[in-house]
């Protein structure tokens, strides 16, 4: 059976002399293998199948393989506009990670797809921080899965600014001191844009251009909310590699 379907390329193996084996998030069947024999002598795809370009492509389905032919492919999107930034490569690459880390090969999810594929078209906005637009992807990915960031925040503005807050990841609240093995320490200034974020639209995040905040610290806290939540170790090894610096 062929399948053509939009999409994005998460990562590329070199495969024998002169082909590759791609890992595409695709709109019709979630994560796929594909084979893509000959590739890498063919002048005209040269740069379609590398990670963050969102692609339009046609491949061979059989139920009894977990890899596909691929029979055709190209460019709706290049990420070539994303490799100049060292903060939006680290931030695009971060999505597709979390995508290949949580969701099964061959599981389709249209929510899933059109919000990765919204929020990477979105790092070529020159007047979003790329860090922002992470921290829109993953809390809205947390309501996918059921997990409401803000549902006990309401509360929130009876805290002082400037405070370090303990935010217990089970029961989506925070408290002036520890009362649970599921609290993780968060200054005000991160919980409150965190908060800001889960009500906004993803053009809206422009409002927010140039806000400082302890990146590390939101990289932290994701990565053990996330863990909490999804009852399996979920580590952002694309922030260890550059240093954790967007």
């Amino acid at each position: 059976m062929i399948v053509s379907s939009s999409g994005i390329v998460v990562r590329t193996y070199n495969y024998r002399e002169s082909s590759k084996i791609v890992d595409v998030f695709t709109e019709s069947d979630g994560i796929v293998s594909l084979l893509a024999k000959g590739i890498r002598k063919s002048r005209k795809i040269v740069g379609v199948l590398e990670p963050l370009n969102i692609v339009f492509l046609s491949y061979y389905k059989k139920t009894t393989k977990e890899l596909y032919l691929l029979s055709k492919v190209e460019t709706i999107s290049s990420f070539h506009r994303l490799i100049f930034s060292f903060d939006k490569l680290a931030c695009g690459l971060a999505i597709i990670e979390l995508v290949v880390s949580i969701l099964p090969k061959n599981s389709p999810n249209k929510f899933v797809f059109s919000l990765t594929k919204s929020c990477i078209e979105a790092l070529k906005n020159e007047h979003i921080q790329p860090s922002l637009i992470l921290v829109y992807y993953l809390l809205n990915l947390l309501k996918e899965f059921g997990i409401d960031f803000t549902h006990n925040l309401d509360n929130l503005n009876r805290f002082e600014k400037n405070k370090r807050l303990y935010f217990d990841y089970s029961l989506g609240r925070i408290n002036l001191n520890p009362t649970s093995d599921s609290d993780f320490l968060i200054s005000f200034d991160v919980i409150n844009l965190l908060y800001q974020i889960s009500k906004m639209e993803l053009n809206d995040l422009q409002k927010l251009t140039l806000v400082p905040f302890d990146e590390v610290e939101v990289v932290k806290f994701f990565e053990s909310y996330l863990s909490f939540h999804l009852g399996k170790r979920i580590i952002f090894r694309t922030f260890e590699l550059f240093g954790y610096g967007f």
